[in-house]
Formats: structure tokens, C-alpha cells, sequence
């Protein structure tokens, strides 16, 4: 997907042809490395988008829109200053190089004509957006790059624009005059390398593709060194070359783009029609066909970026709430010994007339424990010669410097406080086993979803439930962070003191919240919409699958009727999976068909035991094969499934189940 030097020098070509001559309307910077920039030329208006990214820099007319952000960038701004109300006069491309230029004729402020340039460098990490004044001097660029970057070349505000280093390579030109001498073209660096990498380092604009085109026009195999070539391959070499090279300095272009296979998205474009570069489309423009591959691969990426940001924001809270589940069962742990400070509390009170003052400890008579041994011992679980067992002992220690009434009233200080946090700690735990149930489920839901419609659902449910909030630039943050302004809570004036008029502001809007029925002040339930996933059983059968939890409850508890099927899988997260049967009979295959359905869409398949706590981010290896697993999948009617009070999102329990072992499999393809 690469843009080389050859299609450069045709999309030069072609954009001088439409958009020399146009007024440059609007600037604006959408992400780190795209610039846009809007053109007027004969009552059209072309987006132009130039893009530095190193994983696909390029320029071309692009249809799609892009988010123009509420705060321009600070390159954006100088790009308005300079080229705002420009005249674009010149497009072009120095020797089939990765690089355009584009001359423009600006006005100052005191209205003289400046001449100056802004140029594309697309060469992969080192791709960059320069603009350069008439003196040949940087007035800034995209990507700074200073002395310590690189020692060749410097880019940076106020140095003289140098273009990057020459290569040595061969222009098309060149290499026909060798061809027609019946010689390779093929510089003395490369004489010792394979056929496909000779040619690509020898000839000036050539990438792999084109170099691939010329072993396969030749029957050649690539990877054979050119001192192994036989004379034969040799000419069919050359001939191959030299018609290639030909419609490169005839201009005779084909713009196209080419994918794996027939109906699949293309992956590649160029300006020359190439036969191995796979199945092929003619376009009308190079522009056309770059727009065709990136726009694929941009909503690919799109898609990739949200769902990752996503995951982090749901992994981030699934951490938090593993650290609260660990940390009050160490409180739980650590109050084990709270009924021995009770014991000992009581014993020291008990024995109080017989411990001498002054003592750091006292060895009483464990009453509880010597009972609990004679019990043991009547109930014949003691040995033969048990009936002289003596009593059971509990030394307990004391502070020397305080009385025996003070030791033991600090021992009963000890056993509140452990039974409090024991309380306190076993409440908490209830609620972070809800929530890392529920973080797990919704994690489950984000790496599982294929559509953005997914992502949206999810999106909402995260809002919805408070892990995300929307700021002033409309991206999204986590929102564990409550709000502590007190100048917004209410029954506070605006200075922070009590006031009555407050007071009776804050009364009346918490008496209409609730006759509202609002628990919350300021947080709009979102309705989810009825938009579950939808597919069919081979036998025609609905099913229906929920794309978050909120959904997951609006499908289980208001959509479907009492005699579907509810299918999940057993003891894990996942979807909840309808099989829209009512009361007629499914058919087997339809409740196996549903059975993968929810068996795909859950993390027990891809889970890994060890690292289960560690790292909840499990995700599957390309290379497994599903065939081979079997999944537990529960079933049972609908009927038969109900939400506890106070659960989560999405937290069922369900009886009267039937369990089937199931292969996941993708419903969108086996269905």
C-alpha cells in the first residue's frame, strides 16, 4: 500500500492539472499527522488531504469528511496564517522522488506578493509537512527534527530547507538507455542481490510491487540472485523492464486498485495497471483509487483506536476494583483473630482478683476450649486414657504500666474496632465482587464487538454506568474522580457558606428530583436502543444477541417472551443470546447454532487461567481453532431467568437449565 515514486510523479502530474489556479479556503488539522486543506477551483471545492503518518503518508483529493477540532494545533494555525486566501500555482514533483511540492502565492499583510512553498515528504517514519518561505528558509514543519533526531539533515524553524539525501538510484530514463544496450539496469551495489531487491535498489521510484510486476512479466523467480540468471531469463528480464519503463516515460498510466480476492476491499493502488498485484478496478483518478484503499483502512484503524480506547478505560476500572476486592480480603483476613481479644478481654475481668500488678502477662484457664475438648472426648473422638486431660491454657499478654480493668478494656477496644471492619470489609467485598463481575462482563462485551454499533452501545452503557464522561473537546476520560467543588454542592452559597436560601434551593430540588424518580442529580438515564445483533438459524429462526449489558436486560427482561430460549455461557461472562422459538419446538440444530452463538461471543474460549487476575486483557491466538474447544453453554426458557434485586447490568440468575457442549463459531459466517 505503499506510495512510491513512480505513482508520485503521476499524482503530481495529476493534481497540477486540477487544482493549480484555486484559492485555498479553509485549513484545519484532524489528528497529530493529517493536515486538510480546502481548495476552490472553478466553482468545485476539493479536500485535499495531506498525511505524514508513518504508516501512510500521501496527498491526494480525498470525498470523505473529516472531525474539524474545536482547538486548532499550533502548526494549523501558522498553515492559516500563511496560505489562508492563497493561490495554489504550481504542483510538482522533484525525480520521482516521495515528495510534492506545492507553489503558492500568498499576500502579506501589507499586501505584497510572497511566494512560498509547502512540501509533502511521504517516506515512511521520516514522513514529514514542511512549509518553506521564497528564500528557501523553513517557517515550520509538522515534525521538528533537530541536531540529536538526525546528523544528516535538520528540520526546524529558520534553517535553510535541504532536500533529503540522494540515493544513486537509476531514473527510468537511464535504465531504458542500459536495456537498449541489452544490459540490466542495475547499479553495482546491487549485483550480488536477489532479482526483486537488485531492481528496487537500482531504479529510482520503484517499490516491491513494480519490482514483482517485472519478475512475473519475465517468469523469473524474485528471490533468484542475478548471477544465477541464465541468458534466456536474462532477455526476458530486460524485455520485461523495458516495457515497463516505457509506459512510465510515455505517462501511459492505468490508475487501479487491486485486492486479494474478487469482491474484497482493495489493499493496493497504483498509477500503472499491473497484472500481479491481484484483482483488479480501474479508477477514474490515482486520487480515487488512494481514497478507495485508505478510506478502508482508515475506518479500520478508526475502529481499532476506539475499541483500545475503550479497553483501556474498562481495564483500568477492572484494576481498580481488583485492588479494592484485594485489599478488604486483607481486612478480612486480618480481623481472623478478633474473638481471641474478646476471650481475653473477659478472662483478664474473670480472673482480675488473682493477677498480681504490674505483670506483662497472665496464663488463664481457656474455659471455651477445655469444654469444647471434653465434648469431643464424650463424643469418643478422644483417645483411651483421655479422663485425666488437663485444662486448656491461654496466655495472654499484658501492658505492665496499666491495671487489669485497662487490659482488658483495650482488648475490647481491639475486638470493636475488628468487628467494625469486619462488617465494614465483608460489605465492601459483596460490592467489589458485584463490580468485577460486572467490569469483566462489559470488558468481555468491548473485545468482543466487530461493528461500531457495538462500540456505541457500549459507549452509552459506560456513561450511562460512570466510567466515561464527555469534556468540553468531546473526547472521552475516566470519570472515577468525583466532583469535590463545594461551591456546587448543594445547601452552599456560592462563596462555600451555609445559607438558608441555599438550604431551601437545595430542599426543593431534591423533592422534585424525587417525585421524578431521579436518584442522582444531573445523570440522564440512556435508553438503549432496540438494535440488537440479529441472525438467523439455518432453519430460519431468529436470534438475537445483546450488544451491552443495558441490552442484555432490554433483551431478556422486556423483549423476548416468556417461552424463548435464553442461552449463556455457563459460569463466565458473555452476551445474552435469545433464540426467538416461542412456544413452537426447536429444531436441534437451531439450539446448537444459538449455543455457539453465545459460546462466540464470551471470554471462557479465549481466557487464561493463570493470568485470569493479572491480566483480564485475554484475548485469542490467531492460530487456534476453535473446532477444538467445547464450551459449557446453559439454556433454558426465558421464563426461567430473573434479575436480583440491586445487580448490575446484565447479572441474571436463572434454574432449570439444560447444559450443551458447543464449538464457538462466528454467526455471521456459519449462520
Amino acid at each position: 500500500m505503499s506510495l512510491d515514486g513512480i505513482t508520485t510523479h503521476f499524482l503530481a502530474k495529476e493534481l497540477n492539472e486540477r487544482l493549480v489556479g484555486g484559492r485555498i479556503d479553509k485549513i484545519y488539522q484532524p489528528d497529530r499527522y493529517d493536515i486538510v486543506i480546502s481548495v476552490r477551483q472553478e466553482s468545485q471545492n476539493f479536500r485535499v488531504l495531506l498525511s505524514a503518518n508513518p504508516s501512510g503518508p500521501r496527498i491526494h483529493i480525498c470525498s470523505s469528511t473529516r472531525e474539524n477540532p474545536a482547538i486548532a494545533p499550533s502548526f494549523c494555525m501558522l498553515l492559516r496564517k500563511h496560505l489562508a486566501g492563497a493561490r495554489i500555482t504550481d504542483i510538482s514533483s522533484p525525480s520521482f522522488e516521495r515528495i510534492i511540492e506545492i507553489s503558492i502565492a500568498a499576500t502579506d499583510e501589507l499586501g505584497d506578493k510572497k511566494e512560498k512553498r509547502l512540501i509533502i515528504e511521504m517516506m515512511g517514519r521520516y514522513s514529514n509537512i514542511i512549509l518553506v518561505n521564497a528564500e528557501n528558509r523553513i517557517f515550520d514543519s509538522l515534525l521538528h527534527v533537530d541536531s540529536q533526531m538526525s546528523r544528516v539533515r535538520e528540520v526546524m524553524p529558520a534553517r535553510p530547507y535541504v532536500y533529503p539525501p540522494v540515493q544513486g538510484k537509476l531514473t527510468p530514463v537511464e535504465a531504458l538507455n542500459m536495456l537498449n544496450l541489452n544490459e540490466l539496469p542495475l547499479i553495482e551495489e546491487a549485483a550480488n542481490r536477489p532479482l526483486e531487491k537488485a531492481l528496487q535498489e537500482s531504479l529510482l521510484g520503484f517499490s516491491p510491487l513494480l519490482s514483482r510486476e517485472i519478475c512475473y512479466l519475465a517468469s523469473v523467480d524474485a528471490r533468484k540472485g542475478i548471477r544465477q540468471l541464465l541468458p534466456e531469463e536474462k532477455n526476458a528480464v530486460c524485455r520485461a523492464a523495458k516495457d515497463l519503463l516505457t509506459r512510465i516515460t510515455q505517462s501511459q498510466i492505468q490508475p487501479g486498485t487491486y485486492a486479494v480476492q474478487a469482491g474484497a476491499p482493495p489493499n493496493e493502488f497504483h498509477a500503472l495497471f499491473l497484472k500481479d498485484a491481484g484483482f483488479s478496478k480501474f479508477r477514474a483518478s490515482i486520487s480515487e483509487a488512494m481514497d478507495a484503499v485508505y478510506q478502508q483502512k482508515d475506518l479500520s484503524v478508526d475502529f481499532e483506536q476506539k475499541k483500545r480506547n475503550l479497553l483501556q478505560f474498562c481495564q483500568a476500572s477492572l484494576q481498580h476494583a481488583l485492588r479494592k476486592q484485594s485489599v478488604h480480603q486483607s481486612d478480612i483476613i486480618a480481623c481472623k483473630d478478633m474473638n481471641l481479644y474478646q476471650k481475653s478481654g473477659q478472662l483478664l475481668l474473670s480472673n482480675h482478683y488473682q493477677i498480681p500488678a504490674g505483670v506483662s502477662s497472665y496464663t488463664a484457664v481457656d474455659y471455651e476450649a477445655t469444654g469444647e475438648a471434653q465434648a469431643a472426648d464424650d463424643d469418643g473422638i478422644g483417645g483411651e486414657n483421655d479422663n485425666s486431660r488437663a485444662d486448656v491454657m491461654l496466655e495472654i499478654p499484658m501492658d505492665p504500666t496499666q491495671t487489669v480493668s485497662q487490659n482488658a478494656q483495650a482488648f475490647f477496644k481491639r475486638y470493636s474496632k475488628c468487628k467494625n471492619r469486619m462488617e465494614a470489609a465483608s460489605s465492601f467485598l459483596a460490592e467489589d465482587n458485584r463490580a468485577v463481575d460486572y467490569l469483566s462482563s462489559l470488558f468481555q462485551a468491548i473485545e468482543s464487538a466487530a461493528e461500531n454499533e457495538d462500540l456505541q452501545a457500549l459507549r452509552e452503557e459506560m456513561q450511562f454506568s460512570g466510567l466515561l464522561e464527555q469534556d468540553i473537546k468531546g473526547q472521552y476520560k475516566n470519570s472515577s474522580k468525583p466532583n469535590q467543588n463545594l461551591n456546587t454542592h448543594p445547601g452552599k452559597s456560592k462563596n462555600g457558606s451555609s445559607s438558608s436560601r441555599a438550604l431551601r434551593a437545595a430542599g426543593k430540588a431534591a423533592s422534585k428530583r424525587a417525585k421524578n424518580g431521579s436518584a442522582k442529580p444531573g445523570k440522564t438515564a440512556i435508553v438503549p436502543p432496540d438494535n440488537f445483533r440479529r441472525y438467523a438459524s439455518s432453519d430460519g429462526v431468529s436470534i438475537l444477541c445483546g450488544r451491552n449489558n443495558i441490552q442484555n436486560d432490554l433483551l431478556t427482561m422486556k423483549t423476548a417472551s416468556p417461552d424463548d430460549l435464553w442461552f449463556h455461557v455457563q459460569k463466565m461472562p458473555g452476551t445474552h443470546v435469545v433464540l426467538r422459538c416461542g412456544k413452537t419446538e426447536p429444531s436441534e440444530n437451531a439450539i446448537l447454532q444459538a449455543a455457539r452463538t453465545a459460546a462466540f461471543f464470551s471470554r471462557t474460549w479465549s481466557r487464561n487461567e493463570k493470568n485470569k487476575a493479572s491480566d483480564p486483557r485475554q484475548t485469542r491466538t490467531e492460530n487456534q481453532d476453535l473446532s477444538e474447544l467445547k464450551i459449557a453453554v446453559d439454556y433454558c426458557p426465558v421464563r426461567n431467568v430473573r434479575k436480583p434485586s440491586k445487580a448490575k447490568p446484565g447479572m441474571v440468575i436463572y434454574d432449570h437449565y439444560k447444559t450443551v457442549l458447543v464449538s464457538p463459531s462466528d454467526p455471521a459466517k456459519l449462520l
